[in-house]
């Protein structure tokens, strides 16, 4: 993890936001204390927003600092709502 915030660092300073981001979702979905795996429809959302940082910090390579203006709000919709719908469907208990 360490790592990871250095090498993000070293490229800018919207990767490090992305990549602690995208740490703080996947952190938050596996703590013991709340463990929202548990939760369907919460759990496909928060991976949905895992997809959608790292889509992101990808995204951020080409616009900069003006990732989230510059990204199609249908890739945002689709990554949010797609891993959500995913979750109900699959028949999880």
């Amino acid at each position: 993890m360490a790592l990871a915030f250095l090498f993000s660092l070293s490229v800018s300073y919207v990767a490090l936001t992305y990549v602690v981001a995208t740490l703080s979702v996947y952190f938050l979905y596996y703590a013991p204390p709340l463990r929202l795996s548990r939760y369907v429809p919460l759990a496909g959302f928060m991976m949905g927003a895992a997809t959608l940082f790292a889509v992101s910090l990808g995204y951020s390579a080409y616009a900069g600092e003006q990732t989230a203006l510059w990204i199609p709000k249908g890739i945002v919709a689709l990554a949010l709502l797609r891993s959500e719908m995913r979750e109900e469907t699959s028949g999880t208990w």
